[in-house]
């Protein structure tokens, strides 16, 4: 049993690696991959993992907190989603309205 645990485990291994491989050979823009990469952070490390956290770990802190460590995932969720959709940043507005003549000079 452990044996066939340990052969699946590898063959899983071994499919990730090349799987990756090969898109990364294949792909010549890693902009949407980055979006997507850091609006998944996002909600994972700054909504999700302390929503949960505060909703299972923390003691028992009545319903006001409960709501909180929902509305905290929620929202994140919400914010991550808008950071997949709104990936401009704007640059040329940004360049062009900029009160920072420092700025305005380097570029």
């Amino acid at each position: 049993m452990i044996n066939r645990d340990k052969r699946h485990a590898t063959l899983a291994t071994f499919a990730i690696v090349i799987s990756s491989a090969v898109v990364a050979s294949l792909t010549s823009n890693l902009g949407q991959v980055n979006v997507i990469s850091g609006a998944s952070q996002v909600f994972v490390f700054v909504a999700l993992s302390p929503g949960l956290v505060g909703l299972f770990l923390m003691k028992d802190r009545g319903v006001a907190w409960k709501m909180c460590m929902v509305l905290l995932i929620c929202i994140g969720f919400v914010v991550s989603c808008a950071g997949i959709f709104f990936t401009d940043n704007f640059v040329q507005e940004l360049q062009a309205k900029c009160m920072w003549t420092v700025l305005r000079a380097v570029n």
